[in-house]
């Protein structure tokens, strides 16, 4: 039985992260002298979002249903999806958003449709310390939890994502992301779902009761350096069981391998492993003890 510990948030981020830009796959941004932010209800976090700062959550709890549909701000909108609307985060950059609590800060959404967050055109963004999905509905819903479009250098840092999300993240055409001492759970199609990706290290991570048709983490088109490394993967299932649409990761483009390195990936309920054998390389990493259930 897998053990699932919440990891201790370190403090010293939070004077990082207000002076200097963030280092990604080994690309420096340029240092920026950053604004700190204390935030205390999710219109003041919709109103400070820009460049150049650091956005400080010190309440336990913001719903992002409760901002009016009609708020418009430089940088962020209220978009409208088939049940309700989603914050989009567009055209900023140097930007992080820090739950300063020893208890990560919940970023909730009530509609099911829209993402969570969705950042466009974004760059050197870090989020830490967070708690994110869509609550405090469980049922389906098509939105993921965060969503980054044409986004370059993206931190994620001792953060939970949680479903009914259907991916806890989804990245389209977006380079050098790394993830760090993090958790997705629960979401309803997967972990992942990664288009048009270069560089992706996630590490020290745990991934549990995510279900799913088709696959677990969907990869198209991805580039560069793609790494799992000491990572946990337990108690996901994949529903299909025709063998030739049931796969833990699936690939479905040309493109670069995902390294699993270090990590296990155990007690999970899936039938293949990829649908590209040679996509997937296993380094000092376990794979057991996963069924392939049935009907």
């Amino acid at each position: 039985m897998i053990k699932v510990k919440r990891r201790k948030f370190f403090s010293g981020l939070l004077g990082l992260m207000g002076v200097t830009g963030a280092m990604v796959q080994g690309h420096q941004t340029t240092a920026q002298v950053r604004r700190e932010i204390e935030v205390s209800n999710p219109e003041a976090f919709f109103r400070n979002i820009g460049s150049n700062r650091t956005l400080k959550f010190i309440s336990p709890h913001y719903n992002l249903s409760e901002l009016s549909p009609e708020l418009n701000w430089a940088n962020a909108f209220m978009e409208e999806d088939f049940d309700g609307y989603g914050l989009v985060i567009s055209g900023v950059e140097n930007l992080s958003l820090v739950g300063v609590n020893p208890t990560a800060s919940l970023i909730s959404l009530e509609a099911a449709y829209p993402n969570v967050i969705t950042f466009r055109n974004c760059r050197n963004i870090t989020i830490a310390n967070i708690e994110a999905g869509h609550w405090p509905k469980k049922s389906f819903c098509s939105g993921s939890v965060f969503s980054f479009v044409d986004c370059d250098n993206i931190i994620l840092d001792q953060c939970i994502l949680f479903g009914c999300g259907i991916y806890g993240i989804l990245a389209q055409n977006s380079s050098n992301f790394q993830v760090k001492g993090s958790t997705i759970k629960e979401c309803t199609y997967g972990i992942m779902a990664l288009q048009s990706l270069t560089n992706l290290l996630v590490e020290d991570c745990q991934f549990y009761h995510n279900e799913s048709y088709d696959t677990m983490l969907r990869a198209t088109n991805i580039r560069g350096d793609v790494r799992f490394k000491t990572c946990q993967f337990f108690e996901n299932s994949i529903t299909d069981y025709n063998p030739n649409n049931n796969y833990f990761f699936w690939f479905g483009d040309e493109g670069s391998s995902i390294v699993v390195e270090n990590s296990t990936i155990v007690n999970n309920e899936f039938i293949n492993l990829s649908n590209d054998s040679n996509r997937v390389k296993l380094v000092e990493s376990t794979v057991e003890n996963n069924t392939g259930g049935g009907p």
